[in-house]
């Protein structure tokens, strides 16, 4: 309950429970409890409680592989940060679930090998494709590395794409309003944003393919 805006309506009072703040926390939960963290200790067993619930509640958020994201548009973003969570968790690449969003993420590629999504996806509760941009491709490698995919080509093509559509400066831009304000009502676009998950991305990509 932490947003607060004069006459903003219901949906301004409370910030909603979302895949992808959900996926984060269990990331820390987990590490609370296999003792990655000094000092922690006597918050194990509560950690322990929080991960389970946690991690009940994002697998009924599980829609046919994917996720929906609430703060970026929509579904490559909140399938990225749940597929983090799984990885986390010790979820293998076999694993049936993990299996799906692999079958999923290919099946939305784009002939250019990059990846992308509508704003409308919000509104229609469903992924809507679009156009390749920065910011999704980078959705879609993040999430194709953490589900163990970093191999297949879609993979290396999503990883070709950002390095072709990188900017002179070393940036990267979306042209589009990605960052769902009020999700399905506007969108907005930040400009550092597309970057810092561009950069990651190739990060993550480079350091599976040398493991």
């Amino acid at each position: 309950s932490w947003i607060r805006i004069p006459n903003g309506g219901a949906w301004f009072a409370r910030d909603l429970p979302s895949p992808e703040i959900t996926a984060r926390v269990l990331i820390l939960l987990s590490r609370i409890v296999h003792g990655k963290y000094r000092g922690l200790g006597e918050f194990i067993p509560a950690a322990g409680q929080a991960l389970r619930r946690g991690s009940k509640w994002l697998k009924s958020c599980r829609e046919d592989g994917k996720w929906y994201g609430r703060w970026f548009t929509h579904y490559l973003y909140g399938t990225c940060h749940a597929l983090e969570a799984y990885r986390e968790l010790g979820y293998a690449q076999e694993h049936p679930e993990i299996q799906e969003s692999l079958n999923w993420l290919s099946s939305i590629a784009n002939s250019d090998g990059g990846f992308g999504e509508a704003p409308s996806s919000g509104r229609e509760q469903k992924f809507v494709a679009a156009a390749s941009t920065p910011f999704h491709t980078a959705c879609a490698l993040t999430a194709l590395v953490h589900a163990g995919g970093s191999h297949q080509v879609n993979a290396q093509r999503a990883a070709d794409w950002l390095l072709d559509n990188q900017s002179p400066d070393g940036s990267w831009a979306n042209d589009d309003f990605f960052a769902a304000g009020v999700p399905g009502l506007w969108y907005a676009n930040f400009e550092f944003t597309t970057t810092y998950f561009a950069a990651k991305a190739l990060l993550l990509f480079k350091q599976a393919q040398a493991s």
